[in-house]
C-alpha cells in the first residue's frame, strides 16, 4: 500500500488527486503502537479505487473493503449469539444458586405476612379492598403542620392529599409517613413492601444476580427497641427485628439473605435495601423508647447520598418527635446525610370510599346496600367527613352488611362493637354450625362485658391511660370480666384471631388468623376509638357520684378528651342497640 501510494506522489499530491483530506491518505501508510494502522472506510476505497482505474492501474481496495464488512457482520452476529447464550446461562445459574433460591422464599414469604387482612374483611386479603393514597410532602414538621391545625383529632378535618404515596417515596431517601389512628399508616407501608417484593422477585425471574436485586426489610418498631436493647451490632439488631415477621412463612434458612443484607448496611453498596419501619407511636415504655430512638438515630446517620438504604417511617401526628438525628453512630462526619421529608397521609376521596363500599360487598357476595351507604355522604350527614377516613370506611361498610348506620360517631361505633362481639360465632368459631353456642345471648353479653372491663383497667389503672397491655393481664382482665376460656386458645388468642377486635403489637400483628398460636408480648384495640368509646359507655354506668367524680378528672386530662366527646354523645343520642334507621 504504502509503496504504490509513494509511486503516486506526496500524501498532499494524492489526496489532491483523489479528492480526500491528506490526514485520510496519511492514515493509510501509518501503523505505529501509538496510531495503529485502520481500515479505511468504503468511501475512501471506492475514491481510490476510481483514481486507480483512471490511471490505467489495478483497483481492488472497494471488494477487499466490502469483503472486510461481510466478516465483520458475521463476528458480531457469532458474538452476540454468544452472549445470548452466556446471559442464558447466567441467568440459569442465578436461578439455580442457593441464594437467589433464599431471597426468592424470603421476599414470597414477606409478601404473604404482610398480605394477611383481618377476620372481618373482605377474603383476598390486604389488596382486595385496598384504595392508592395520596400525601402532602414537608421539608419539617410542626405541631400544628401534622395535626391540620388541631390537637384533638374530633376536630381536625380530614387530611387532603396532594401527590400520589408511590411517585413521592420514589424521590426521597428518608421519609416519616404521619397520620391519625384508621388512616392506613400501616396497610399502606404493608402494600408498599409487597411491591418491592413482587419487583424483587421478577427481577430474580428475569435473571438479575442476587447483587443486583434490591429488598425490602419490614420492622414493627417495638420490635426493633427490643432487639436494640439486646445489645447487638447495629445491622444485626435491625435483621434480628426483620426477621420475625417471616418466622413461621419461610421454608428456607435466612444466612445468605442476612449475609448479603448485612453487607450492604455495613458498606453502603450494592443494589438498595428498603427499610420499612412501622408504628413509631406504638412503643409504650420509657426504655423500650429510648433503645429505638437510639436505633432510628444509627438509621438517620447511617441515609447518605453514596449509600444504598431508603427509610420509610410511619408514627401517629400527635406528639410526634423527629427520631432520625438522635443517638450515636452511623454515617462519619465527611459524608453528605440526607434530611428527613415528612408525608401527611391523606384520607380517601369520595369516588375511593363509594369504590371500596361497592368493592367490599362484591367480595363478600353479598347485595349492595345502596339506602344504607350512600346517605352517609350527603351535604347533611354527621359522618360525611368521617367516613373518608379508610377504618371508618371499612366499619360503615361492615355494620351497613346487616343495619342502617347510626347518625353519629357513638352510634356507629356501638354497632361495631356489637359487630365485635358477635364475629366469633357468626364466622370462624371452632363450634360445629349445629352448636348452639354459635347464637348464645349469653355469650355475646359475656364478651361485651370482658371488653369494657379491659378497656377500663387499660384507661384507670394506676391514674393512667394505657393504650397495650401485656398479653397476661390482657387474660386476666378478660376472666375477671366474665369472658369463658375457649377451646384451644387463651381468651386474648380468641379476641385478636376469632374476634379480631385487638391485635398483637410488632410482627406478630401481620400473622395470619389461622395457624398455630403464637402470640406477641403486648396487645392493642384494632383501633384507638374503640377503646374510647368502651370507656365512655363504661363511665356512664357508674353511679353518679363517682361519674362526677370521674368526669372532674377526666377533664383535666387530654387523654381522656375523645372518651368525654363520646359520653356526651351517648347522654344525648338513643339508647345504644335503639333503631338507628
Amino acid at each position: 500500500m504504502r509503496a504504490h501510494l509513494n509511486d503516486l506522489g506526496t500524501s498532499a499530491e494524492v489526496a489532491s488527486k483523489v479528492g480526500v483530506s491528506s490526514s485520510a491518505i496519511r492514515a493509510l501508510t501509518t501503523d505505529s503502537d501509538k496510531n495503529p494502522w485502520q481500515a479505511p472506510g468504503l468511501e475512501i476505497c471506492v475514491a481510490l479505487d476510481a483514481f486507480l482505474v483512471g490511471d490505467g492501474r489495478p483497483a481492488a481496495l472497494t471488494a477487499l473493503r466490502e469483503a472486510l464488512d461481510d466478516a465483520v457482520s458475521i463476528l458480531d452476529g457469532a458474538r452476540s449469539v454468544r452472549r445470548s447464550f452466556e446471559r442464558a446461562r447466567d441467568r440459569a445459574d442465578h436461578l439455580n444458586s442457593p441464594l437467589t433460591a433464599e431471597i426468592a422464599d424470603y421476599l414470597r414469604a414477606l409478601h404473604e405476612a404482610l398480605g394477611s387482612a383481618l377476620p372481618w374483611h373482605p377474603p383476598g386479603g390486604i389488596d382486595a379492598a385496598f384504595e392508592d393514597r395520596k400525601v402532602r410532602v414537608f421539608h419539617e414538621i410542626n405541631a400544628d403542620t401534622a395535626l391540620n391545625g388541631q390537637v384533638h383529632s374530633y376536630r381536625r378535618g380530614v387530611v387532603e392529599g396532594e401527590t400520589d404515596w408511590a411517585s413521592s417515596l420514589g424521590s426521597i431517601r428518608l421519609a416519616v409517613v404521619l397520620g391519625d389512628a384508621g388512616y392506613g399508616k400501616t396497610w399502606s407501608l404493608r402494600r408498599h413492601a409487597r411491591l418491592l417484593c413482587e419487583r424483587g422477585l421478577a427481577a430474580l425471574e428475569a435473571g438479575a444476580p442476587p447483587c443486583d436485586v434490591e429488598i425490602p426489610l419490614w420492622l414493627h418498631c417495638a420490635d426493633l427497641g427490643e432487639e436494640w436493647r439486646a445489645g447487638s451490632a447495629p445491622a444485626e439488631a435491625l435483621l434480628d427485628a426483620a426477621m420475625l415477621v417471616v418466622r413461621g412463612h419461610s421454608e428456607r434458612r435466612t444466612r445468605g439473605v442476612r449475609m448479603l443484607l448485612a453487607d450492604r448496611l455495613s458498606e453502603g453498596s450494592g443494589a438498595g435495601v428498603h427499610l420499612l419501619l412501622d408504628a413509631y407511636d406504638e412503643v409504650f415504655d420509657d426504655n423500650g423508647r429510648e433503645c429505638l430512638d437510639q436505633a432510628l438515630g444509627w438509621i438517620g446517620r447511617s441515609v447518605r447520598v453514596d449509600t444504598v438504604l431508603n427509610v420509610v417511617l410511619t408514627s401517629r401526628s400527635v406528639g410526634f418527635v423527629c427520631p432520625f438525628l438522635r443517638g450515636s453512630g452511623g454515617a462519619p462526619d465527611h459524608a453528605e446525610r440526607v434530611a428527613p421529608r415528612y408525608l401527611l397521609l391523606g384520607a380517601l376521596r369520595q369516588p375511593q370510599v363509594i369504590h371500596l363500599w361497592h368493592r367490599w360487598f362484591a367480595l363478600k357476595d353479598l347485595p349492595f346496600p345502596e339506602e344504607r351507604l350512600t346517605r352517609l355522604l350527603t351535604a347533611d350527614s354527621p359522618l360525611r367527613e368521617y367516613v373518608r377516613v379508610p377504618l371508618i370506611a371499612a366499619f360503615c361498610a361492615w355494620v351497613a352488611e346487616r343495619e342502617e348506620v347510626g347518625d353519629s360517631r357513638a352510634a356507629l361505633f356501638e354497632q361495631v362493637v356489637q359487630r365485635f362481639v358477635e364475629l366469633g360465632w357468626k364466622q370462624g368459631d371452632r363450634a360445629p354450625h349445629g352448636d348452639a353456642t354459635r347464637q348464645d345471648p349469653a355469650r355475646q353479653i359475656s364478651v361485651r362485658k370482658a371488653l369494657e372491663q379491659l378497656a377500663w383497667v387499660m384507661a384507670t389503672t394506676g391514674n393512667r391511660w394505657r393504650d397495650a397491655v401485656s398479653v397476661e393481664e390482657c387474660d386476666r382482665c378478660l376472666s375477671d370480666g366474665g369472658l369463658p376460656l375457649p377451646s384451644g386458645r387463651s381468651r386474648t388468642d380468641a379476641l385478636v384471631r376469632v374476634h379480631g377486635v385487638l391485635l398483637y403489637l410488632g410482627a406478630f400483628g401481620a400473622a395470619p388468623a389461622t395457624g398455630p398460636w403464637v402470640s406477641g408480648p403486648l396487645v392493642v384495640w384494632v383501633h384507638p376509638v374503640v377503646h374510647q368509646y368502651l370507656v365512655a359507655f363504661r363511665l356512664l354506668q357508674l353511679p353518679g357520684a363517682e361519674l362526677d367524680q370521674w368526669l372532674s378528672d377526666a377533664l383535666l386530662r387530654p387523654e381522656w378528651s375523645e372518651t368525654i366527646v363520646f359520653a356526651m354523645e351517648l347522654e344525648s343520642g338513643p339508647e345504644p342497640g335503639e333503631d338507628h334507621g
